[in-house]
């Protein structure tokens, strides 16, 4: 699913996320400008937002099997040192895989 639609970027975090409620998963801080790519397969209605600097940096909804791309039409970037945070809401287990580039 990623590295198909995800050329060019490299793999940055896959992980199961277990969510009760709300879960966030902090993806570290940048170590130079750069741009994400979020995919999330989950098993169960979420909503999954990216937030950085107390802004929301992309949202969308996964579930009943249903894989998500954050933001379709291209990547979100940060600036070096920004730390972004996945936000998953809902009650399940979430498929997540980070891809970034360069």
């Amino acid at each position: 699913m990623a590295s198909k639609d995800a050329p060019g970027t490299r793999e940055l975090l896959r992980r199961d996320v277990g969510s009760a409620g709300s879960t966030a998963v902090e993806l570290g801080a940048a170590e130079k400008d750069t741009c994400l790519r979020v995919f999330v397969l989950a098993d169960f209605p979420a909503k999954v937002t990216l937030k950085s600097k107390g802004r929301e940096l992309a949202s969308g909804e996964a579930g009943d099997a249903t894989a998500l791309r954050l933001a379709p039409r291209g990547p979100v970037c940060v600036r070096h040192g920004e730390a972004p945070v996945l936000h998953i809401e809902g009650t399940g287990t979430a498929h997540v895989i980070v891809r970034v580039s360069p």
